[in-house]
């Protein structure tokens, strides 16, 4: 339980959401629609630091999730609402469709399954393909594949970009967001809750808890024991862009009783990734690749793509962590031990895919602990995102260039990302303030060279817009500054009288 210190409390809040990946930005986003005061509150330096950032970004319509449960209903609901969302939040979605790929006759069995499921979550556009039919939708698929289901719905978008466009729509319409702000201390007052930050005590009505992989040790916090999460590890491999064309759907394993298993994707990007492993781990900051992670991630794109060589195409790799709750269920509902705290915890692997239904839930459950529901006055739906060159046509590009020349200095050039978005993604509602922040928003760094030609660049222009040393600049958390040491630039201030 918390103590009290000489932190004075803030403002009162009507809601203040703990964490900043895709749930608690959802429901933020959700909530600003309304006429509330709202904070949330995030451990890191920025939304979108943990799980949020690296996952297989897939849209699931929930043909696969376990029928009767929360997770399906919620999955499929919001299968029907993202085009509008994306739009709505001008962030990329794909729908490029999955097919799963059967490789005997034990797998074809266990495709009528699947497909009995999805038809039991309403996912009716689920189709049986012969094999001939698989191997004319996807050449490179393993010749030995005797069938296999077609998933058309089934999209890919970016769970980052559109954590932040979430957070960022909230800000626009009032919503408060602070970082690096680790929520110690949470205690029942007569009215609401009191939170304590490194910074300061902070006073709320309701909480909600979305704090993902550290959400039941924010229940804890308030004598919540009901339930207690497990990081399971995947590994992934990004591939480069020439790989792009070897498949154009996501190609899916048939599942087993204990993993979905590895499969192979494209990006909203216009790369592939391939990718992960399941491994339970008790570390929830352990996110390094291992090599066995990553043979073991190249032996299952072997299988369902013969030709595909990870190792050769490889750009990159990343681990992300799930959430796999002791319950085996989503948790959205309050805490047991205080109602005024609202759990959304236990969100495995469809946080993306049910974000915005799981923020419906979550306001309706706040609606009937008595938080009152008016419409925002002057409420703006839209958030505009910053103008990529990389997909202007022409005329566009030189729109952009007579409304900021900057738009024409190319600082990224393998993701042909410009001065003008990286300036635009330093200034905006939630300023990128590292390296990595700016590689969420408007991906400078994540091409073939990986940001080795246009780091220096991108940390003169960080420090400039900043206004701070260049010595001091992050590539993520604090101690991860990019410089150590004497450089030009504090030799030159030593050196300008």
């Amino acid at each position: 339980m918390m103590q009290a210190n000489e932190h004075a409390p803030s403002a009162l809040y009507d809601v203040v959401v703990i964490g900043g990946g895709i749930v608690g930005c959802a429901v933020l986003w959700e909530l600003a629609k309304y006429d509330l005061k709202l904070l949330l509150l995030e451990r890191g330096p920025d939304v979108a630091t943990g799980i949020s950032k690296a996952n297989s970004g897939i849209l699931h319509t929930g043909f696969d999730a376990p029928p009767g449960t929360l997770e399906a209903a919620l999955v499929t609901a919001a299968s029907h609402r993202f085009p509008d969302v994306c739009k709505l939040l001008d962030v990329p979605i794909r729908r490029c469709g999955a097919i799963m790929v059967a490789l005997n006759e034990e797998d074809l069995q266990a495709c009528e399954e699947v497909l009995e499921q999805a038809r039991a979550n309403g996912v009716h556009d689920v189709q049986r393909l012969s094999r001939a039919q698989l191997l004319e939708m996807e050449p490179n698929v393993n010749p030995c594949a005797v069938g296999g289901l077609l998933i058309p719905r089934e999209s890919v978008s970016c769970s980052a970009r559109l954590t932040i466009a979430y957070a960022e729509s909230a800000v626009l319409n009032g919503a408060e967001v602070g970082l690096n702000e680790p929520v110690l201390g949470l205690a029942p007052t007569p009215d609401g809750l009191l939170l304590q930050t490194p910074r300061r005590q902070v006073q709320t009505r309701f909480a909600v808890n979305a704090a993902g992989l550290y959400a039941d040790d924010v229940a804890r916090l308030v004598g919540d024991e009901s339930f207690r999460i497990t990081p399971r590890k995947g590994e992934f491999f990004v591939l480069d862009r020439h790989a792009s064309g070897i498949v154009s759907h996501i190609v899916l394993p048939v599942p087993t009783p204990t993993t979905k298993g590895i499969l192979v994707a494209p990006t909203v990007d216009g790369n592939l990734i391939v990718g992960p492993t399941a491994d339970d781990i008790q570390d929830k900051a352990d996110v390094a690749t291992t090599a066995d992670g990553l043979r073991r991630v190249a032996e299952g794109a072997r299988r369902l793509v013969p030709s595909l060589r990870p190792e050769q195409y490889a750009i990159a790799q990343y681990a992300g962590l799930r959430s796999v709750c002791s319950t085996g269920r989503f948790e959205i509902r309050p805490s047991c031990a205080c109602p005024r705290l609202i759990h959304a915890a236990g969100i495995r692997s469809t946080g993306l895919s049910a974000s915005p239904e799981i923020a419906r839930t979550v306001r309706e459950l706040l609606a009937a602990a008595g938080l009152s529901l008016k419409e925002r006055p002057g409420y703006r739906p839209e958030r505009p995102g910053i103008q990529r060159v990389r997909d202007a046509d022409p005329e566009q590009l030189e729109r952009l260039y007579s409304l900021d020349s900057r738009y024409a200095h190319l600082v990224c050039r393998c993701e042909h990302i410009s001065e003008a978005e990286l300036v635009r993604a330093i200034h905006s509602p939630i300023p990128a303030r590292t390296l990595d922040a700016l590689k969420r928003r408007v991906r400078v760094g994540t091409g073939r060279c990986q940001g080795g030609f246009c780091t220096p660049r991108v940390l003169e222009i960080l420090a400039r817009e900043l206004g701070l040393p260049p010595d001091s600049i992050c590539k993520d958390a604090p101690g991860s500054e990019l410089l150590v040491g004497p450089n030009k630039w504090r030799w030159m201030q030593a050196h300008e009288d």
